[in-house]
């Protein structure tokens, strides 16, 4: 009965993400790393350095954005205009997109069932112009990356990693987004590019900047020579304090999430398509599957809860693609999972009562669209 009044009394809006509670928890260590950084402190560097070792990563470049950290992944392991890169069908124009602004052309692969690349249609897509496997993780679950890594070497490719899961790099690096809502989030955008090949740490710290040689330690009138066009994006202090606060933080947030995806699974894998088991799953989101995706997230919204659909299009639809000339049908899991998954809310923040909590909500609402008892 408590299921049900919750359904007919006023709704309580549950945006699909917020983190007040959670920059309340972290926000005197921030705020003591800004007062350090005012005062002469090199906060980014001790970021990179904290993450790293947090990750089991030999070296991180902080940047200003998940995209920049992947255009400047590609461009430093040497990615060149004419050559080719194979990058997901399924998961966002990031990776397509930072293929283009290097100059390359992105090559798409079909997904599996981990929504990540098919280690199959990826060797399929290799051509002799191949210079690099892109591999994205839109889902909870990490890709097959020693099937992904097998094909890298069996062509001789460098093996490069989208993601917005902290972990160690598993090939030649990856770029860690930290956008507002993943796992190691700030208050804005934030990326970094995580390796253990130091000529390749060395090659992004110079890109991240104007593109000079040498420029960290000199003096502040020494000019340094610009070897490289850089695209000037290094992280801020600022967000660097607030991610070195939230470092402290991402195990105990990180487990939060999978209690809320346990919730959501045990209300509602009998009605809709949930999220598979994973010994390894790290939730970012919390994706379902419905046929009636566009109906089911006007449902939500008229009771106050937001939704993301984040695909509504395979990667290769996508306009921006279209001189590429693909067609429908080409990469069907993609396009099947453009067509049916939506985004519900996940995150620390979500309210912890058991019959009150936001995700009860949720899913009361979800199985009253789908005519169930709550």
């Amino acid at each position: 009965m408590e299921h049900a009044a919750a359904l007919t009394a006023p709704a309580v809006p549950v945006p699909f993400f917020a983190q007040a509670a959670g920059w309340e928890a972290v926000r005197p260590l921030a705020e003591s790393a800004i007062a350090e950084s005012a005062a002469g402190a090199d906060v980014v560097a001790r970021f990179e350095t904290a993450v790293a070792e947090r990750v089991g990563a030999a070296r991180a470049v902080a940047v200003r954005s998940g995209p920049a950290a992947l255009e400047l992944l590609l461009r430093a392991v040497g990615v060149e205009p004419g050559e080719e890169v194979v990058v997901p069908a399924f998961g966002g124009v990031e990776a397509a997109s930072a293929v283009v602004r290097a100059g390359a052309r992105p090559v798409f692969a079909d997904i599996g069932p981990d929504l990540a690349i098919d280690p199959a249609a990826a060797a399929a897509a290799v051509t002799e112009r191949t210079r690099a496997l892109l591999v994205a993780r839109p889902g909870h679950r990490p890709p097959d990356l020693a099937a992904l890594g097998a094909v890298a070497d069996r062509f001789a490719l460098s093996l490069l990693e989208d993601t917005a899961v902290p972990a160690g790099p598993a090939g030649g690096g990856a770029a860690l987004s930290c956008a507002a809502d993943a796992p190691l989030g700030a208050l804005g955008d934030a990326g970094v590019v995580l390796t253990d090949d130091d000529r390749l740490a060395d090659t992004v710290e110079v890109l991240r900047g104007p593109g000079h040689l040498g420029a960290r330690g000199l003096p502040p009138a020494v000019a340094a020579e610009a070897v490289l066009p850089g695209l000037n994006c290094p992280l801020g202090d600022v967000q660097a304090a607030v991610l070195l606060a939230k470092l402290t933080r991402l195990d105990a947030d990180t487990a939060r999430r999978a209690e809320l995806a346990a919730a959501y699974t045990a209300r509602l894998a009998e009605v809709v398509e949930t999220p598979a088991e994973c010994a390894d799953a790290v939730f970012s989101g919390y994706l379902i599957g419905v046929e009636r995706r566009a109906e089911l997230a006007g449902h939500l919204a008229a009771h106050g809860v937001a939704t993301e659909i984040r695909h509504r299009l395979a990667t290769p639809a996508q306009p921006c693609f279209a001189h590429l000339g693909h067609r429908a049908g080409e990469f069907p899991a993609a396009e099947a999972a453009a067509a049916r998954l939506i985004a519900l809310p996940l995150y620390p923040d979500l309210a912890e009562s058991p019959l009150d909590s936001s995700v009860e909500r949720v899913c009361d609402l979800v199985l009253a669209f789908h005519g169930r008892p709550s």
